[in-house]
């Protein structure tokens, strides 16, 4: 009866979502989990972007043992993209303190770039460092606490077509 009372005025589709979002569900706001949602996909994705990045920041801490600032570049190219990727995940789930980090990430990757390509080793470390505290801060947080994973429909079968004995 409210929805059909609102169709009947010129209230914009956008208002009319809002409205329902903020009386949620069962007590529930809906309005801050909706811009939160991801597919199981996505999350996967994430997943194993973070994986393929610890085992960069390993070839990184290499480049740091041995002096070698030119020994950050390759590892640090194959970051950048997955920093990337990373920043439009968090940049699509909404959260805030998530998307900050990720661009604090994605500056000092760049600079670390910048300063391994022109062999200045201290630069570099320093850079490096402030890779890793990104990073840290971003895990420390647990922002994924604050992600909606949509969720699958669920495909039933009419009865009697399910396989027999099982």
């Amino acid at each position: 009866m409210v929805f059909r009372a609102l169709e009947q005025t010129a209230v914009s589709s956008k208002w009319i979502l809002a409205l329902v979002m903020s009386l949620g569900v069962g007590g529930i706001g809906l309005a801050a989990e909706a811009a939160h949602v991801v597919t199981a996909h996505e999350v996967a994705a994430h997943k194993a972007r973070m994986d393929a990045a610890e085992e960069l920041k390993l070839d990184l801490q290499d480049a740091l043992d041995a002096h070698d600032a030119k020994a950050f570049s390759a590892p640090t190219r194959k970051l950048l993209p997955l920093l990337r990727q990373e920043q439009a995940y968090w940049r699509k789930t909404g959260v805030a303190e998530a998307i900050a980090l990720g661009e604090q990430n994605g500056q000092a990757a760049d600079a670390l770039l910048v300063h391994a390509d022109a062999g200045d080793f201290e630069a570099a470390s320093t850079a490096y460092g402030d890779l890793l505290r990104s990073c840290a801060a971003c895990h420390d947080a647990h922002p994924e606490a604050q992600v909606q994973v949509a969720q699958q429909p669920t495909r039933t079968r009419p009865a009697g077509t399910g396989r027999a004995g099982g």
